[in-house]
């Protein structure tokens, strides 16, 4: 075992800590101490946050392809999966699997919300953000690509009607066909480093 791999108690409570906030959502913020990037991890995301008073800890969003979990340490809040509401508290435990409901933690206690994060780092994901209808494409560690839903809807669209020419039939009539570049309204890069994971 090298020293890397081992992050002391005193250490984890000397560290400032990483104040971050949600490149979608302005209200999300948390304090940050990344413990597995510290100690070498790479597939995985391990993380202490505080979540403020009042504050959600990330915008509301679902992975595609990546689980993740949270641990409450300390404090008390809301867990909204989907449409439901949950109340929850310190000692309950959080499963959010791959190509699950949306979901967000906020903090509506009278004290910081302090909890583990936990969740995969795979070579690619789909994250979809339903409140602000974007979707954010990650591949190798880059900052990602961020899509307009209408974008995705229109080239599905587009994808049926072109289907005839492409089994060798004639399109029903010239208007069908649109500029590819008349669809492609994507929103500029965006950092998604804010996500704990």
């Amino acid at each position: 075992m090298t020293r890397k791999q081992l992050v002391t108690r005193t250490e984890i409570a000397k560290m400032a800590g990483q104040d971050k906030r949600h490149f979608l959502n302005r209200d999300a913020r948390h304090l940050q101490k990344p413990l597995g990037d510290i100690a070498g991890l790479t597939k995985l995301g391990f993380h202490l946050i505080e979540v403020p008073i009042g504050s959600a800890s990330c915008a509301f969003h679902r992975h595609i392809c990546e689980e993740e979990c949270i641990y409450i340490l300390e404090g008390t809040g809301t867990a909204r999966i989907g449409d439901t509401v949950l109340q929850v508290e310190a000692g309950d435990f959080i499963a959010y699997p791959a190509g699950g409901e949306a979901h967000d933690l906020r903090n509506t206690g009278s004290s910081l919300l302090k909890c583990i994060i936990v969740g995969q780092r795979l070579d690619f994901d789909i994250v979809d953000y339903p409140e602000q209808a974007r979707r954010l494409y990650r591949a190798n560690g880059e900052k990602g690509d961020l899509v307009d839903m209408a974008v995705i809807v229109r080239r599905q669209q587009q994808a049926i009607k072109y289907e005839p020419e492409i089994l060798g039939e004639k399109p029903r009539r010239a208007s069908d066909r649109e500029s590819a570049d008349q669809a492609a309204e994507f929103a500029p890069q965006a950092d998604p480093a804010f996500h704990p994971m």
